[in-house]
């Protein structure tokens, strides 16, 4: 409850902020993160180290400050983004590849958008309903503070978004809508199940991925799209996509996500500091026994 009565305050004090009193409060927020808390700064540093090898301490310490940056102005962006308008969130991004989205064959049938926790994911909520035909569900994993995640949901789902939670979205996949679904995820997340996912060198590093998307890809023959995002400047953004797989049942398993890790990658060693360096995204190691991607019931 005190932890609900603090996150509201906080809130209540965003919503009446102008955008550039939004980001002073981010450049407070770098300070407390980084130089007084020091929240996970070795882990990021160590990330850094070992996904760009090839790297001095120099680069490693100019990629973490400009990382603690990103990672304040995001985490207040998005609670200001739940309180603005459908059209001031719409000025804030703008689109590249558009058309893939809209092809005839794809408007009339479910797809899965599959993106990342690059640039601020969290507008995606609010933006998405507004860009493609479909209906927009957003699949995810719910808040453990339960009042919080009341409130978050109510926002993040007021632009038309069905909010889906990962443990009941399995019969989401076939429920008959209105319209056809454009079924959304990150799937870049730490799994929980290590045995269950898929092991990929993904930026130097033996890396598991959720296998979800593909799963349900394969199943339903759904066309799988990729969205990324790029930051252009303090709170815009460019939502870039392209086609993933369009004919799922037709490739092998585990191509999807093979095509997704490699396209996640160069676009995060385009431009690094701007992923979620801060979750502990390597916390699994490759069971001993895996040896290759199967198909997963």
């Amino acid at each position: 409850m005190i932890a609900y009565i603090f996150f509201r305050i906080f809130d209540a004090i965003i919503a009446i902020l102008p955008w550039r009193g939004v980001y002073a409060l981010a450049n407070f927020a770098y300070f407390v993160l980084f130089r007084v808390i020091k929240y996970r700064v070795e882990l990021v540093k160590e990330n850094f180290r070992k996904c760009f090898p090839e790297k001095d301490e120099l680069w490693i310490n100019s990629m973490t400050k400009t990382y603690y940056r990103y990672l304040s102005e995001i985490f207040i962006e998005s609670i200001k983004a739940m309180h603005v308008s459908s059209e001031e969130i719409k000025k804030r991004f703008r689109l590249e590849g558009e058309d893939v989205i809209r092809k005839h064959n794809l408007q009339h049938q479910n797809i899965i958008i599959i993106g990342s926790h690059y640039g601020n994911w969290e507008f995606m909520t609010r933006g998405l309903p507004h860009i493609v035909p479909h209906e927009v569900a957003g699949v995810y994993r719910p808040l453990s503070n339960r009042r919080i995640e009341k409130y978050m949901a109510k926002h993040r789902s007021k632009d038309g978004m069905w909010l889906v939670p990962t443990e009941k979205s399995k019969e989401s996949w076939t429920e008959k809508r209105e319209r056809p679904v454009a079924f959304g995820l990150l799937a870049d997340q730490n799994p929980s199940n290590p045995k269950r996912s898929y092991w990929i060198n993904f930026l130097n590093r033996e890396t598991g991925f959720t296998p979800g998307a593909e799963v349900y890809a394969k199943k339903y023959d759904y066309p799988v799209v990729l969205m990324l995002l790029k930051r252009v400047k303090r709170g815009h953004y460019t939502v870039h996509f392209e086609e993933l797989e369009f004919n799922p049942t037709e490739i092998e398993f585990g191509d999807i996500m093979r095509k997704y890790a490699a396209k996640l990658e160069a676009w995060i060693q385009n431009d690094p500091p701007y992923w979620l360096w801060s979750h502990r995204r390597w916390k699994h190691k490759m069971p001993e026994d895996y040896t290759a991607m199967t198909p997963l019931k």
